[in-house]
Order: C-alpha cells, then sequence, then structure tokens
C-alpha cells in the first residue's frame, strides 16, 4: 500500500483541529465547524482516492488544459 499524501494529511489536521476547537471551552459556530468538518472530509476521501487509485491520467489531462490557457493568455 502507497503511503499517506498530502492531501490526507490536510484532511486528517483539518478535522482534527475543528474536534479541538470543538471541545474547547472557546467553541467553535456550527457554521463554521460544519464547513470544516465538510471540508476535511472532502480531501480525507480524495487522499483516499488517489492512494488506491493511478492518478496519473488525471495530472496529464490537466496540465494540457492548463497548458492551452497558459499559452493563451502570453
Amino acid at each position: 500500500m502507497k503511503k499517506p499524501n498530502k492531501i490526507l494529511a490536510a484532511g486528517l489536521f483539518i478535522v482534527g483541529v475543528t474536534f479541538f476547537l470543538k471541545r474547547s471551552k472557546s467553541g467553535l459556530p456550527d457554521l463554521w465547524e460544519d464547513i470544516l468538518l465538510g471540508v476535511g472530509l472532502c480531501l480525507e476521501l480524495l487522499g483516499i482516492f488517489t492512494i488506491i487509485y493511478d492518478m496519473s491520467k488525471l495530472k496529464d489531462r490537466k496540465e494540457k488544459v492548463f497548458g492551452r490557457f497558459r499559452k493563451k493568455e502570453s
């Protein structure tokens, strides 16, 4: 199995900080808590997806598309 990537680590960090702030005395407004948990969960799922599947095709396609836009801007 591949090692965890930066996306998964960022998701775990965001969820961990959110749970810590939720339990602390300062608290966290419900809206921000839900937003941070949602973003963290999405990053975790994306990180797990990139570990399981080969993302090189997606990276190549992204370079092609954004490379076209970069050439037009110049």
